[in-house]
């Protein structure tokens, strides 16, 4: 072989995609291209070997150690692999400019993460995938926010330029928000920074039911930054006390035979119940129900309810922690005048007392038998909800 000749050979070693090719070409008889190329080789994967455990450790001095890589590696791959190393160090020399401790400590795990994988393009293997690190998170108040004192909140650590994007979910009243699906607001500024805009302007915008913000990766989480709210006073608990305005009436329809009791009875029963529009207890429907029913005979009878929507309404801002007053009571007797009759309830309940037409001296089943309801005033333990804890 000519000096040319092995010039050339010599010279392809320093591209490292070219190795794997000149290592194959080491079996195919020419006397001691094998033996060279291979000791570039394994002397190159040595010293990235042990630059890689070094940084292993939890003080390693990150930037004594790439110089001494460099240092050691064969001239054959400095323009390749060379040029590879020195391109992390230089950017961990810059970014160990900034004020954050996090990303000093951080920097020898980012350098040995980059040799592991030059190491793998030298030896022609997959190519381990950057998993971004986050290392420090600024803090997050929302009454900061509200102001347009504090307009951002910067991410600290390294690989966020990653293909697939860091995320940050709002957590807003138990439910989740993604932020990268909204208006742009998260920036990746560097490798090793990231800054979410905040404001209801040109940022996200927050409100008292903000709770946090998660940090994902791939669906994995990578932090959870609370967002600092007011502090609030206790939320109050009190009795609170319901005075129906007037009493209220009910005449039910005629439900069965002729409409004339007769001066037979009627039986009569009379109930009323209070009932919740939602859960939180803060608005109540009233139902009020009668059944008057001939003792013999054709059997006439006046039956129905009645619901008055909203009759009760809990002061805004509170929710019933206990009810006091029963939420129900009734009153039943048999009619046996023509008079109108004061029943009282068998019970505690909303109805104080029950007025009651049952027979009269002619038909009134359906047009004249009623009930009307004079009412207790109504206790209830309520807890306060808005601007407490």
């Amino acid at each position: 072989m000519s000096r040319h000749q092995l010039l050339i050979l010599q010279q392809s070693v320093l591209l490292v995609s070219g190795l794997s090719l000149l290592l194959a070409l080491s079996g195919c008889g020419i006397p001691g291209i094998g033996r060279q190329i291979s000791s570039a080789t394994d002397k190159t994967v040595a010293v990235l070997d042990n630059a890689i455990g070094d940084l292993a450790a939890a003080n390693a001095d990150w930037e004594r150690i790439l110089n001494r890589a460099l240092e050691d590696l064969p001239d054959e791959v400095q323009s390749t692999v060379g040029f590879e190393v020195s391109r992390t160090l230089n950017r961990a020399i810059s970014a160990s400019g900034s004020e954050v401790k996090c990303i000093i400590d951080f920097l020898h795990d980012r350098a040995r993460e980059d040799l592991i994988r030059i190491k793998a393009e030298v030896l022609d293997q997959p190519i381990p995938p950057l998993t971004p690190v986050l290392c420090e998170v600024e803090s997050v108040d929302f009454a900061l926010v509200q102001d347009g004192r504090q307009s951002s909140i910067v991410f600290f650590g390294y690989n966020f330029d990653v293909t697939n994007p860091v995320e940050v979910i709002l957590i807003e009243g138990g439910q989740e928000v993604n932020v990268n699906q909204q208006k742009q607001t998260l920036f990746v500024l560097t490798h090793y920074r990231m800054e979410l805009i905040l404001g209801s302007n040109n940022g996200l915008p927050l409100s008292p039911a903000s709770q946090s913000l998660s940090v994902r990766w791939q669906d994995q989480v990578m932090s959870e930054i609370p967002i600092k709210q007011p502090v609030l006073p206790t939320c109050e608990i009190t009795t609170w006390k319901f005075v129906p305005s007037n009493e209220v009436s009910y005449r039910p329809p005629k439900t069965e035979g002729d409409g004339d009791f007769g001066g037979h009875g009627p039986n009569v029963r009379v109930f009323v119940k209070l009932h919740p529009r939602d859960l939180a207890g803060s608005d109540w429907d009233l139902e009020i129900f009668m059944r008057a029913r001939e003792t013999e005979s054709d059997w006439t009878t006046a039956s129905g309810s009645q619901f008055i929507e909203h009759f009760m309404q809990i002061p805004k801002g509170y929710v019933v922690n206990k009810v006091i007053t029963p939420l129900e009571n009734e009153g039943v007797y048999t009619d046996d005048n023509h008079e109108d009759d004061t029943i009282f309830p068998t019970s505690l309940g909303p109805a104080n007392h029950f007025v009651v037409i049952g027979d009269t001296d002619g038909g009134e089943a359906g047009t004249q038998t009623q009930v009307t309801v004079f009412f207790n005033t109504l206790e209830f333990e309520i807890r306060q909800i808005d601007n407490c804890r």
